[in-house]
């Protein structure tokens, strides 16, 4: 069973609507431009951008954790 073939349970038109965004997600980028921290993604403002991408702060936390694991783990000895 390859990723565009799957099995589903939703009403044809919830079913509908669940492809057409996940087509507009492909058409636009959006995972790459998530990941990229584009605040465009959600308002076209520029006023509300700098506000947006500190909500998406989350997304590159890995790398300063993985830094900071050895001192984190010293502390919970």
């Amino acid at each position: 069973m390859c990723a565009e073939e799957h099995a589903t349970f939703l009403p044809k038109a919830t079913a509908t609507a669940v492809a057409l965004r996940l087509r507009n997600f492909t058409d636009t980028q959006f995972v790459r431009r998530l990941w990229a921290g584009d605040a465009g993604l959600w308002k076209s403002d520029a006023a509300h951008h700098a506000v947006i991408r500190d909500r998406l702060g989350w997304l590159d936390v890995i790398g300063p954790m993985q830094q900071a694991l050895a001192s984190i783990d010293t502390f919970v000895q």
